[in-house]
């Protein structure tokens, strides 16, 4: 009888749900024009190895995930800037117990506003209107010759009008940007470090940032010191997640930088924690993965 007790608990965590899937925000409420990324985590959560087949990817093809954004009426709000690529697995991707993979939400992008004739301008349509939200997403997978659907919990967020003062400084992020085909690359690095300069820790800096590394990261030639701009984000910004992924690969140097951000995270809470926890390990994972 016992035996016959522990394959049918064996044979139900089997044939039970494998994966969850978790969307995390840094925050509830942003400002408007303010960059908002979210981080999607896929876990396995059973006690045998799951095959992915598709690219876990927000942006990638028939990866199996389904963002839902809804008003508080729950009127869908569809995304204005989705941007597909294919992106082909040469190998399935075996995810043991416990591990996790991880891809980004660049959500400001994906449900800015539709770029329209009237006032609002290009750079402005990145951004989602002020208002309330509720957004969760969804995960479809197969395994054992079963299509499965899995959901996220629903996250509210809200975006909110910002004041005349910072106003002022969103208008001088869009000067520093200068997104003109007279602008060179260098010059608009140039300018954007010297308004994270003025605004070390303003709310709109952080998308300076963010700016300013993909530049970095695209024209290895123009020699940005990216671990010194990361660290200054990190202690500028060290509750956001985007700041704490761009700051990750020098931690694992730093043991005693690990150990600080590791006690600043436990004072925001230990989900947090625990999911930068895993992000790691999936870095560490990373190679054998694909």
């Amino acid at each position: 009888m016992k035996y016959l007790f522990i394959v049918l608990v064996l044979f139900q965590n089997y044939f039970a749900q494998s994966l969850s899937i978790s969307l995390f925000f840094d925050k509830s409420t942003y400002l408007e024009y303010e960059l908002c990324q979210a981080v999607i985590e896929l876990r396995n959560i059973s006690l045998h190895d799951v095959r992915i087949t598709q690219p876990f990817a927000t942006e990638a093809y028939g990866s199996g995930i389904v963002v839902e954004l809804t008003d508080l009426n729950n009127k869908k709000i569809p995304p204005h800037n989705m941007e597909y690529a294919d992106i082909v697995l040469t190998k399935p991707i075996i995810l043991k117990p416990g591990n996790s993979l991880f891809t980004s939400l660049p959500f400001s992008a994906k449900f800015g506003r539709k770029r329209p004739d009237g006032p609002v301008t290009f750079t402005e349509s990145r951004y989602p209107e002020p208002g309330k939200y509720k957004i969760h997403v969804t995960y479809t997978y197969t395994e054992n010759d079963t299509r499965t659907t899995i959901d996220s919990k629903i996250v509210e967020l809200e975006i909110i009008e910002p004041t005349q003062e910072d106003l002022g400084v969103y208008r001088e992020l869009k000067n520093a940007k200068l997104n003109s085909l007279s602008v060179t690359n260098e010059q608009k690095i140039v300018n954007l470090l010297q308004f994270i300069k003025k605004y070390p820790s303003h709310i709109y800096t952080l998308g300076a940032y963010n700016e300013v590394l993909i530049l970095a990261i695209v024209f290895p030639e123009l020699h940005v010191n990216t671990d010194e701009l990361c660290l200054q984000m990190y202690n500028n910004f060290p509750t956001s997640i985007m700041a704490l992924f761009a700051v990750n690969p020098i931690l694992k140097n730093d043991s005693k930088l690990m150990e600080s951000v590791m006690s600043k995270l436990s004072k925001q809470g230990n989900e947090k924690k625990e999911m930068f926890k895993r992000y790691n390990e999936f870095l560490d994972n990373l190679k054998s993965l694909y």
